[in-house]
C-alpha cells in the first residue's frame, strides 16, 4: 500500500510539473513576438532618424554697395522727385575724413570731406549711406556704422591737423608731378610745330 501511494504521488507530481512547464512555454511563445516587434519598431525609428534629410541654413549674402557715382546720381534723382535727402546720405563712412572741428552754441560740429572733395558740415544724427554721426567731440567724430545682419559698429575718426597738412602737401606734389609730366610731353610737340613753321617760312621766301 505504501509503495502504491508513493507511485501515485510521483505520477501526480510529474503531471503537475508537465502542466506548469507547458504553460510557461506557451507564455514565452506569446511574449516573444511582441519583443521582436518592439525591437523591430525601435530599429525602424533609429533608421528613420538617421535617414532624415539635413536642413541647409542659407546665410544672407552681404548687399553689394554700388559705386560712389551711382549713389550720387541716385541721390540727385530722388531730390528731383521731391524727396528730402541729405547730400551725405550718398556717401559711405569710410569715404569721409574729418578736416576740422568747431564749437557753437549748440555744441561741437565738424567739417567733413569726401573722397570726391565735397565738404559737409557734420552734426549729430547726420545720415550716411551705411550709418550716421553719433557724436562730435573736440578732437574726433564718432560714427555708428550699420553692418550686414543688422549689427552696429562704432567708427571713430580723429581730427589731426598735422596729418591733414601732410596729406594736402602730398596731394599737391602729386598734382605738380602730373603737370610737369604733361608739360614734358607737350614740349617735343611744340618744338616740332615751331620747326615746321620755320621750314614753311623758309620755303615761302
Amino acid at each position: 500500500m505504501i509503495e502504491i501511494k508513493r507511485t501515485y504521488h510521483l505520477i501526480l507530481f510529474i503531471l503537475l510539473s508537465m502542466l506548469l512547464l507547458t504553460e510557461a512555454l506557451g507564455q514565452e511563445a506569446k511574449t516573444s513576438p511582441d519583443k521582436d516587434s518592439s525591437k523591430g519598431s525601435s530599429q525602424e525609428k533609429t533608421r528613420s532618424l538617421k535617414t532624415k534629410p539635413r536642413r541647409t541654413v542659407r546665410v544672407a549674402e552681404p548687399k553689394e554697395v554700388p559705386p560712389l557715382e551711382e549713389r550720387v546720381a541716385e541721390y540727385r534723382i530722388a531730390v528731383r522727385r521731391g524727396e528730402e535727402r541729405e547730400p551725405s546720405s550718398a556717401y559711405l563712412i569710410d569715404e569721409i575724413t574729418v578736416t576740422g572741428i568747431y564749437r557753437s552754441v549748440e555744441g561741437f560740429g565738424a567739417f567733413l570731406r569726401s573722397t570726391n572733395k565735397r565738404t559737409f558740415y557734420a552734426y549729430r544724427g547726420m545720415p550716411f549711406y551705411d550709418g550716421s554721426v553719433e557724436q562730435v567731440n573736440s578732437d574726433h567724430v564718432i560714427f555708428q556704422q550699420s553692418l550686414p545682419g543688422g549689427k552696429k559698429k562704432q567708427v571713430v575718426k580723429m581730427y589731426d591737423p598735422n596729418s591733414l597738412r601732410a596729406a594736402a602737401l602730398e596731394e599737391s606734389e602729386k598734382e605738380n608731378d602730373k603737370k610737369d609730366k604733361k608739360k614734358k610731353k607737350e614740349e617735343p610737340k611744340k618744338e616740332e610745330k615751331e620747326e615746321k613753321e620755320e621750314d614753311e617760312s623758309d620755303d615761302n621766301e
